[in-house]
């Protein structure tokens, strides 16, 4: 579930998801290398976090990420070939491993304060991953999947969510005009932030079929929840719609009332969200769909 989720933590399991289903030339080699770079990135602690001091925490997770640098880069270099080492590429972060020589002074909770930095092998780290990820840009074997993911990563955000609004009157502004057009009120709510709220509301606007199913049934409402405004309130009117995560869709008839509340991981494939899944979600909560005389015997 999508539950406030830490979104490099999501797309990183997407990605591995993702990858693993990708078609391939067998290769035995390839296969086992795979096994080891995925293993290192669901390692545990020797023991549980909060029986380690700070700096054995940090020392730990910069451990880790030199191991996972290490196993990415001999997986590309010995692969050239395999489409998985795209989806290693997507994951990689400038800035880990952080190239830790020496953990310096601690403060008072044990945590390290300024810890010295080979600054050399971070800038090293940091142009390799440049010329890796421009490299990838124009790749010929980029799977369509992470094609995708590295769109998202380098176009610009529409702007969706608005902090400033005034949620109340926007879903009675919505309620009116549902109420002349005769159609139903569909509440997205999540924010910014929320990397599956951008992504559901793309895949909808590049879509005609999804697009027109939307509009010709819904006033669409656009309900910000981030740290500047939570809209708690109207939250509470709609029953607490955040229980289930972001983004999280509410749909209104034409007096206001509350006809469904949609958890959207149920609408979700993959990385990405299904478009037979939204389509059907459309249809099944459309006004026809909720009209008793849409089943009405005929003669």
């Amino acid at each position: 579930m999508k539950t406030h989720r830490f979104v490099a933590t999501v797309v990183a399991v997407s990605l591995l998801l993702l990858a693993a289903s990708t078609p391939f030339a067998a290769d035995a080699q390839a296969d086992q290398d795979w096994l080891n770079y995925e293993s290192a990135g669901r390692a545990r602690p020797p023991k549980p976090s909060k029986e380690m001091s700070r700096l054995e925490l940090s020392t730990w997770m910069e451990t880790q990420a030199q191991q996972r640098r290490e196993l990415a880069l001999a997986f590309i270099e010995k692969h050239p070939t395999d489409p998985r080492r795209w989806s290693i590429v997507l994951q990689l972060s400038p800035n880990s491993p952080r190239f830790v020589k020496d953990w310096g002074p601690l403060d008072a909770a044990g945590a390290p304060t300024k810890p010295v930095i080979d600054e050399e092998a971070a800038a090293a780290w940091k142009k390799k991953i440049g010329e890796l990820q421009a490299e990838m840009a124009k790749a010929p074997d980029l799977p369509e999947p992470t094609r995708k993911l590295l769109a998202e990563r380098t176009e610009p955000k529409p702007v969706i969510y608005h902090p400033e609004a005034d949620a109340t009157q926007q879903i009675r502004d919505a309620v009116a005009e549902a109420k002349m057009s005769g159609r139903h009120v569909l509440v997205q709510i999540g924010g910014q932030w929320c990397i599956w709220c951008i992504r559901l509301h793309k895949m909808i606007a590049a879509d005609p079929e999804l697009q027109k199913a939307m509009n010709d049934n819904y006033v669409v409402v656009h309900l910000n929840y981030s740290q500047e405004n939570k809209n708690e309130k109207t939250l509470a009117e709609l029953g607490h719609p955040q229980r289930f995560g972001f983004p999280v869709l509410v749909i209104l008839d034409t007096d206001g009332k509350r006809l469904h509340t949609q958890n959207s991981a149920y609408l979700e494939e993959g990385s990405f969200h299904s478009k037979e899944k939204v389509m059907r979600f459309f249809d099944h909560w459309s006004p026809k769909a909720l009209d008793p005389s849409t089943y009405a015997k005929k003669g």
